[in-house]
């Protein structure tokens, strides 16, 4: 009976989880998209508004995470794949900063290194919960830095930045998994949260492919 019991928990958890990863899946491909057209589209590019994009940004996260409880589940994934989209106009202009090479090797990357510590996230028995304040603040100080570059211009700063930034997204992928684990236990198939879940993981994925982008446009600036 228990282990019925447990095949059945361990079923409903890996259910939860592919749920919230093909609503990750498709927002890459939707940002995907979005980047290619407009980055390839030099009229339609330089004539967005990046200041807009940005708050368009920030006021979706702020009402899909804010008002996550109390919206509907259509709602929810209208907001999210709209957010996708946009974020998705916000990074068409690494078309015009880095070669093709560049971005897909850059891609494959964070694609195999996301994979490896999601299963890393997955599998451990280790509680990365005790880890996520030392990740917070190394998130913060990443921030702190990249300001200051802002009026340095420093591209050794840039790069250690970016070194530092893959390594931290790359363990906040692996807390994030554990942490989809614990949700899927106390709201069950809850589709807001599942929602909740693959914004996170994208932000991840996004991150850790900027970085790794940074790195890879560093190493080939002869492109």
């Amino acid at each position: 009976m228990n282990g019925n019991v447990a095949y059945d928990s361990v079923r409903e958890q890996n259910k939860y989880i592919a749920k919230v990863f093909s609503w990750m899946g498709i927002a890459l491909l939707i940002s995907a998209i979005s980047a290619l057209y407009v980055g390839t589209n030099p009229t339609i590019f330089y004539r967005v508004n990046p200041f807009v994009i940005l708050i368009l940004e920030i006021g979706l996260v702020m009402i899909l995470v804010g008002m996550l409880n109390k919206i509907s589940p259509v709602t929810a994934t209208a907001l999210f794949i709209v957010y996708s989209a946009i974020n998705g106009i916000s990074l068409s202009g690494i078309f015009m900063m880095y070669s093709q090479g560049t971005i897909t090797s850059a891609f494959i990357t964070a694609a195999v290194m996301f994979g490896v510590f999601a299963v890393v996230g997955y599998t451990t028995r280790v509680d990365l919960s005790k880890y996520s304040s030392i990740l917070f603040m190394a998130l913060i100080g990443l921030m702190i830095a990249g300001l200051i570059n802002i009026f340095i211009g420093s591209s050794f700063l840039s790069l250690g930045v970016s070194a530092v930034g893959v390594v931290v997204f790359a363990g906040l992928t692996a807390y994030d998994i554990q942490t989809l684990k614990e949700h899927q236990r106390v709201f069950g198939q809850n589709h807001n949260m599942a929602i909740y879940g693959a914004l996170q993981l994208y932000l991840d994925f996004i991150n850790i492919f900027l970085y790794l982008l940074r790195i890879f446009g560093f190493m080939n600036s002869d492109d």
